[in-house]
């Protein structure tokens, strides 16, 4: 057995690297106390990179003719279709957890890139993903604010107008049940 100081130091700094990105992707949905927080991003994203490493270590560490790393990359995309797929559910009239299945994909591409020694592309994909959701907050927040305006003129007295922007999206038959 033998001990690679090599190999702490490099799997310490990728694990951290995965960390970092998926933190801060996570971030958003922590601010927002949405569902696939932080906790579940970093171990998502250390799970991924992981078996990347372990993946590539293999390659280079047991030369066979079969040996290939990609086979296990598409089975972290599997695994993590089906973690996405737990997320992802039915409340009234409307799909929730859809971004935090893709959230928690991205997180596992992202920590996948750094595994492969891919870091440069995670750290775009990662400002990308962050640029992306904070936009999509902002317009949810406009969106389903004016809405709420617009319905308050039309409610009666006594009922109250649920246009939270948590609760987005809204399917607007709702307000006839």
């Amino acid at each position: 057995m033998d001990f690679h100081v090599d190999y702490i130091i490099i799997m310490s700094t990728k694990l951290s690297l995965s960390m970092l990105f998926s933190f801060i992707i996570a971030f958003e949905r922590e601010l927002h106390t949405h569902p696939g927080g932080a906790c579940t991003h970093i171990l998502v994203g250390f799970g991924s990179c992981l078996f990347t490493m372990i993946s590539i270590n293999l390659r280079k560490n047991f030369n066979a003719d079969n040996a290939d790393p990609a086979r296990i990359c598409a089975q972290i995309v599997s695994g993590m279709g089906f973690l996405g797929s737990a997320t992802i559910f039915k409340s009234k009239n409307y799909i929730k957890g859809i971004n935090t299945a893709a959230n928690l994909w991205i997180s596992a591409a992202i920590s996948m890139g750094i595994g492969a020694d891919l870091w440069e592309f995670s750290l775009v994909t990662a400002s990308f993903t962050v640029f992306v959701l904070l936009i999509n907050n902002r317009y949810k927040n406009w969106r389903y604010s004016t809405i709420e305006e617009n319905d308050n003129i039309d409610i009666e007295l006594g009922e109250m107008a649920d246009n939270d922007p948590a609760n987005a999206p809204y399917d607007q038959s709702q307000k006839d049940d």
